[in-house]
């Protein structure tokens, strides 16, 4: 997710669209069918995965990427990131994660590392309508014409 910077050769310049092997392989999930669910998504761990098949590591983390830009493509999913990290930089999460689940729900969320607890906390609880969205962004992303933006370090979503 970088190009060198062609007056500062030393200095690299993020690209967070710059991915071309994770859309690569977001782009041939699609189209065998391979995507994964949010809810699979957010539950799933890279290491049970990687005893089931290196493609559906590999699959996990593409999809982890366009995760991240589908929850920075809007505004209130944004924010909520923002809050997100703040609570946890603060080391308010776990104390809003036992408020809203219970001590016991809190800790198994914050142990697996993983699930949608966090998700729902911080991005809402319609986890339906937000795998919706985010299987639509994915189709959006892999659409033709796609690729030839992400090589360039752009994101296809600005035509």
């Amino acid at each position: 997710g970088f190009r060198w910077d062609v007056y500062r050769p030393h200095e690299p310049i993020f690209r967070p669209w710059a991915n071309v092997e994770r859309f690569d392989q977001l782009r041939h999930a699609a189209s065998g069918d391979g995507l994964m669910p949010l809810e699979q998504l957010l539950t799933e761990r890279p290491q049970a995965l990687i005893q089931v098949s290196s493609e559906s590591t590999l699959t996990y983390y593409a999809q982890c990427w366009a995760l991240a830009h589908f929850v920075m493509s809007d505004p209130d999913r944004r924010a909520a990131l923002g809050r997100l990290l703040e609570d946890a930089a603060a080391g308010r999460m776990m104390s809003r994660l036992e408020a809203r689940y219970g001590s016991r729900a809190a800790r198994a969320a914050v142990l697996r590392r993983s699930g949608i607890e966090v998700w729902r906390m911080y991005f809402g609880e319609d986890l339906a309508a937000d795998n919706e969205a985010f299987d639509s962004y994915l189709q959006a992303l892999v659409a033709p014409g796609s690729k030839n933006r992400i090589v360039r370090g752009e994101s296809p979503f600005d035509r």
